[in-house]
């Protein structure tokens, strides 16, 4: 439990530490509290922010928007110039109000939101993508004339947040567990490490493969007893009137040809079932072998992370605090 804590500190730290957003994050926060400095304000306005729109997919494949969202949030509180407005409070306001936090940001109305929740002023936005560049828009609203008093567009390559994101989406994952699921259930290992997909797949020909294996060995049987039964038939036809001898050799040999149609038909079932379980048994095999490798592979990305990332807990305070450097 302990090592999987560290796990999540590491990469959400790793994420934070994405120059590119966080550096976007911190300048805008900065400039927020300068302005508010300017105004000399005896009181902390406060604020409100709304859920940043991904008008592209790549930020919304990504979560930029949302990344972004929540580090402007810290960083906005860390300069301790406003109030914010907790996000879950703000989600049950809108709510309780008929509304969803999405669907205001589409309509573009935060005066609005921002005198459901008694804020001062609200933090709106939405990022786009272009020529491999993220393009964050940040916008601050006063709920009291409606007016933008600050903005800033800020823009940055896409590949490092890209792969950054990737990783953030990644949790330490156990070899041993993976195999296990995999052995016990083809395909619960490779949903165990987030690959649906594969999953869906590997179960569902397992399904296939196991219900062939059933059917055909039930078509075996059948055939079987057809056979057994013909040939008891067959076995008692000399006994069988004599004055009609014509008759009944015609009857025999019948029998005769019924019993060799059932017996192909029973190795047939048979040959079919060994192919069926044949098949199980490489579905099993690949699904266990699969799920090991690839938590493995998973736990060596995240160990490739760490590696980059420096971090320092400062000790127990408002929360945890934490000092940490990315080396690109």
């Amino acid at each position: 439990m302990l090592t999987k804590k560290i796990c999540c500190i590491i990469l959400t730290a790793t994420l934070i530490s994405a120059s590119p957003l966080y550096q976007a994050a911190a300048a805008m926060a900065g400039k927020a509290a300068r302005w508010q400095s300017q105004k000399g304000q005896p009181h902390r306005n406060n604020f409100a922010i709304l859920s940043f729109k991904d008008n592209a997919r790549q930020a919304q494949e990504n979560g930029i928007g949302a990344t972004f969202a929540s580090l402007l949030t810290l960083e906005l509180r860390k300069t301790g110039a406003f109030n914010i407005i907790d996000k879950e409070n703000v989600k049950k306001i809108l709510n309780q109000q008929s509304f969803a936090l999405s669907g205001m940001t589409r309509n573009q109305n935060p005066v609005k939101v921002g005198r459901m929740l008694a804020a001062h002023y609200i933090v709106s936005g939405n990022v786009g993508f272009n020529n491999g560049k993220y393009i964050i828009n940040v916008k601050i609203s006063s709920v009291e004339s409606g007016a933008v008093v600050l903005a800033r567009a800020v823009s940055f390559n896409s590949g490092k947040l890209n792969s950054l994101a990737m990783l953030m989406r990644l949790t330490q994952k156990s070899p041993a567990v993976a195999g296990f699921r995999s052995a016990l259930i083809p395909g619960w290992g490779q949903f165990y490490n987030n690959k649906n997909i594969k999953g869906s797949i590997t179960l569902s020909a397992t399904i296939l493969t196991a219900g062939s294996a059933a059917v055909f060995t039930i078509l075996k049987k059948i055939s079987e007893n057809n056979f057994n039964d013909l040939s008891q038939q067959y076995s008692s036809w000399s006994s069988w009137n004599q004055t009609a001898l014509d008759d009944n050799q015609t009857k025999a040999s019948s029998l005769y040809a019924s019993m060799q149609d059932e017996k192909k038909e029973a190795e047939l079932y048979a040959d079919l079932t060994t192919y069926s379980l044949i098949g199980l048994s490489s579905v099993w095999l690949f699904a266990l072998s699969d799920a090991v490798i690839n938590a493995a592979l998973i736990n060596k990305k995240l160990q490739k992370a760490r590696g980059k990332v420096n971090l320092t807990w400062n000790g127990p305070g408002q929360g945890l605090d934490l000092a940490f450097s990315y080396r690109f």
